[in-house]
């Protein structure tokens, strides 16, 4: 399996790219985000996506990430962007409402329906082996409210 770090962050790295499973990569973003480590994130993936042709699910952990600056997340609209067109699955995973609220603007912002944002890992690992969408799975949600 596949294992690169990132952009250093002090004694830490800032991203860990692993693929832990088949078809599976994990993302985690160990620092604050702003345009800069961003954009290095972005160019990360894309280029390990493009060096691993099987990577069909991706999860996104910002767990973290206590600050995401206005261009960063601009950087990461462009990451969901891309990943549409590139895998099955995106999960983001969010600790704080802040940011699970940044990534749902940056998944709804991208039009990408097979990506959504959660709180636990064990959510993310549903999503990712579902075929529902997220819109779908919104509506469904709805309709058992109604």
């Amino acid at each position: 399996m596949s294992r690169i770090v990132v952009a250093e962050a002090g004694d830490r790295a800032g991203f860990l790219l692993e693929q832990r499973a088949p078809g599976e990569l994990l993302i985690e973003v160990r620092a604050d985000l702003e345009e800069e480590n961003a954009c290095q994130l972005r160019e990360a993936i894309a280029a390990f996506l493009d060096n691993e042709p099987g990577i069909s699910r991706v999860v996104i952990d910002l767990r973290a990430v206590k600050e995401c600056r206005l261009l960063a997340r601009a950087e990461l609209g462009e990451l969901q962007a891309h990943l549409k067109n590139k895998v099955q699955r995106t999960a983001w995973l969010a600790g704080t409402s802040r940011m699970r609220g940044m990534a749902l603007v940056v998944v709804h912002a991208a039009n990408d329906p097979n990506a959504n944002v959660f709180v636990s890992p064990d959510q993310a690992k549903s999503w990712l082996t579902d075929t529902v969408s997220r819109t779908d799975s919104q509506a469904k949600r709805l309709a058992a409210v109604r």
